[in-house]
């Protein structure tokens, strides 16, 4: 018995090792076929904060800061998807700096119902564990994420990059909590983080505001809750007038209640990168 389960135990290492070399081999072709999936394009952003970066600026951002600073044409920009939650834009900016002592501004272009937005939803899994949970970035995962990921233990797993290039291997987190118009406890803390990144490094700090349905307003009650945690918090000086400063549009002016439509887009452009 003992024999057997030496062999089987044997046998399971370089199961996992040969899938590993397996996964190394399809992330390094050419034109990986993981392209295709989600987080890999959270996964290019990552390889490009950890490659030389030719300017003092860097943006990182939600999918609309995206629309505003492509992370396609626009070589000093790491923005994504709001997915990726506050902590996936603290851990570039972390790995960018590192990578890149001469940068001196930041700029966190986002919308506030991704910048707030909770670990709890059906896409946290492909957008921050998938790409961000590697044996090298296990530093920047706090223990308010480590308690969040033991509710789905098969989430640990996605630190093997054969499990990150699996189509099949979802988890989901979403709950029945809602909160879009409050600050989550995973942006409270990676927000704090982030703004220490820049002290100690004596970089600038800027947030953004972008556009939004003028609904947003309304709904939210000018941003209300938002605003008493901000100053519960004391982080007035990390967020300065980001709430005062949001455009409301109508919302014909979007394509899906979050994304501008080219025309408007192209409008506010330079208004944004101003």
């Amino acid at each position: 018995m003992k024999i057997f389960l030496k062999k089987f135990l044997l046998f399971l290492t370089g199961f996992i090792v040969l899938l590993n070399i397996s996964a190394w081999l399809v992330l390094l072709a050419p034109n990986p076929v993981a392209r295709h999936f989600t987080w890999f394009r959270v996964y290019e952003r990552i390889l490009r904060a950890h490659s030389k970066i030719h300017s003092h600026t860097l943006y990182i951002g939600d999918s609309v800061g995206n629309q505003f600073f492509r992370f396609e044409n626009t070589p000093n920009s790491l923005t994504t998807n709001g997915a990726i939650l506050m902590a996936g834009h603290y851990m570039l900016a972390s790995i960018a700096v590192e990578n890149n002592p001469g940068i001196r501004k930041i700029v966190l272009a986002t919308v506030p119902t991704e910048l707030f937005r909770d670990f709890e939803k059906e896409a946290t899994y492909n957008n921050l564990l998938k790409p961000f949970f590697t044996f090298d970035n296990l530093r920047y995962f706090s223990p308010l994420i480590y308690n969040k990921m033991k509710k789905k233990p098969l989430s640990f797993l996605c630190i093997f990059k054969a499990v990150k290039i699996l189509p099949f291997s979802d988890i989901n987190f979403l709950n029945d909590i809602e909160n879009m118009y409050g600050i989550s406890d995973v942006a409270l803390e990676y927000l704090v983080k982030l703004k220490k990144l820049c002290n100690d490094r004596n970089i600038e700090l800027k947030i953004v505001s972008l556009p939004v349905p003028a609904f947003r307003h309304e709904e939210s009650n000018n941003w209300e809750k938002i605003r008493d945690e901000i100053r519960r918090n004391r982080m007035e000086d990390i967020f300065g007038d980001y709430l005062d400063n949001i455009i409301y549009l109508d919302p014909a002016c979007f394509m899906d209640r979050l994304h501008l439509k080219d025309k408007y887009l192209e409008m506010y452009k330079k208004i944004i990168r101003t």
